[in-house]
């Protein structure tokens, strides 16, 4: 069963990728979605049941302006992630999102 958060992030930059790591907890499959739309997803990855898990990208190249969501499934208690937002070019700052989902 799939838990989708509404912690809202919008892509900026057009060509970003989504890298995310789990912290602690279980073995969990991990997807982006268009919040608006959950037709509009990525590819599901699985992050294995040792922590933490090294970053995962789930996502690449994505376009401006969409804004997503993540989604996990067999979540079996809580656990910690972050999202990193990797810059594109040099002159972009390193931004990195703290979140418990």
């Amino acid at each position: 069963m799939w838990v989708y958060y509404g912690t809202m992030r919008t892509v900026t930059v057009a060509g970003i990728e989504i890298r995310v790591r789990k912290i602690d907890g279980p073995e969990i499959g991990v997807k982006w979605y268009q919040c608006s739309n959950r037709n509009v997803q990525g590819s599901v990855y699985i992050l294995p049941n040792h922590d933490p898990t090294g970053w995962v990208t789930i996502g690449h190249n994505l376009p401006a302006k969409l804004a997503f969501c993540l989604a996990a499934e067999k979540l079996r208690q809580q656990f910690d992630g972050h999202l990193d937002r990797r810059r594109r070019m040099e002159h972009e700052p390193l931004v990195t999102y703290g979140r418990t989902w």
